[in-house]
């Protein structure tokens, strides 16, 4: 799952605003050490900085990507709410995040890790994400935004 989110971020464009920098993880760290190695790359030219928030008490505007837990799933729906039209990317592995507001959704599917992607959040807050994603995507808000951004 890190090298389908490292690759997800590399693919993530955000025009006029600092970007994917702050990596933030809320919830039950499913990743344990694995994040370590993140620590030391950059994209962009940017450092990536890896903050964990055990509960919703951090300041959690401050993160540009926010990782939601699976340990988060019963509070996913109010999460996403106080984050809706925010400058913040919300990636979670729990299933029907994408539908409650999420932005992108993974998790396992067969063999491989499927993406799912509210191409009306994309839309609201302004990522370009590159076609080969797209492609490679479940995608879901296609028609309240009017298409492909």
């Amino acid at each position: 799952m890190l090298q389908a989110l490292v690759s997800l971020m590399q693919q993530l464009e955000v025009s006029e605003r600092p970007f994917l920098e702050n990596f933030c993880l809320l919830g039950h760290d499913p990743f344990g050490s694995v994040l370590n190695p993140l620590k030391s790359r950059t994209v962009d030219s940017k450092q990536i900085t890896i903050r964990l928030y055990r509960h919703r008490d951090g300041d959690l505007l401050a993160c540009n990507v926010l990782f939601i837990a699976g340990s988060e799933s019963t509070n996913t729906k109010s999460i996403l709410a106080s984050l809706k039209r925010k400058p913040v990317l919300t990636v979670s592995d729990i299933e029907g995040s994408s539908d409650e507001g999420g932005i992108v959704e993974v998790r396992p599917e067969e063999d491989k890790i499927g993406i799912w992607i509210d191409l009306f959040a994309v839309r609201e807050f302004g990522i370009f994400i590159s076609s080969k994603l797209l492609s490679l995507s479940h995608i879901s808000g296609y028609r309240s935004c009017g298409g492909f951004v």
